[in-house]
């Protein structure tokens, strides 16, 4: 791969292939999706070498954030990552096998701010991060957000991993108990 954008790609084409297929009901596509799991692991940990050497957004000062496209991407890797990392454990746990340690090894930061990716420019971006900085969390440590967090800074992300964390029914009170609706 020549860039970290092609490979990026490359991630979530195949992660949303192999989704498509261990999904499938018929068993010949499972098995497909069960051979090319070993590439989307190595290349999900290439994508996750990439992520670590980025810039944290934590402790990041308005003038020190990069550029709003550069953070979408920074985001979107993170993101893809996790995403990666979540479906090649479920691909073992339904196989019935240990999986593999190798990407939860590592620290998994992302970003919660449904009003960051709604954005139309680099302005509008720098005064919402003036605004209403995005909090970084952990993976799937959200204690802390789910104490203190508000439910508008919730994208769909951030709202699929909150029913993962505490289920679908904890999520909904949580999003009533701030007020709106989930």
């Amino acid at each position: 791969m020549t860039n970290s954008g092609e490979l990026l790609v490359r991630v979530q084409c195949l992660l949303l292939y192999q989704s498509m297929q261990l999904f499938d009901q018929d068993v010949r596509q499972q098995c497909l999706a069960g051979s090319r799991m070993r590439t989307l692991e190595l290349w999900t940990d290439v994508l996750g070498d990439l992520r670590d050497s980025s810039l944290e957004l934590s402790n990041k000062t308005v003038q020190q954030v990069p550029v709003w496209e550069s953070w979408i991407y920074a985001e979107s890797l993170r993101r893809t990552v996790i995403a990666s990392y979540t479906l090649i454990t479920l691909h073992y746990m339904l196989k019935q096998d240990i999986p593999s340690q190798g990407g939860w090894t590592r620290s998994q930061p992302w970003s919660i701010c449904q009003q960051v990716w709604s954005t139309q420019s680099s302005f509008d971006f720098l005064s919402v991060w003036e605004q209403d900085p995005p909090v970084t969390v952990s993976c799937l440590l959200l204690d802390e957000f789910l104490e203190q967090g508000k439910a508008d800074a919730v994208d769909d992300f951030a709202r699929n991993m909150l029913v993962t964390y505490i289920g679908l029914d904890e999520t909904k009170q949580w999003f009533k108990q701030r007020g709106s609706t989930y």
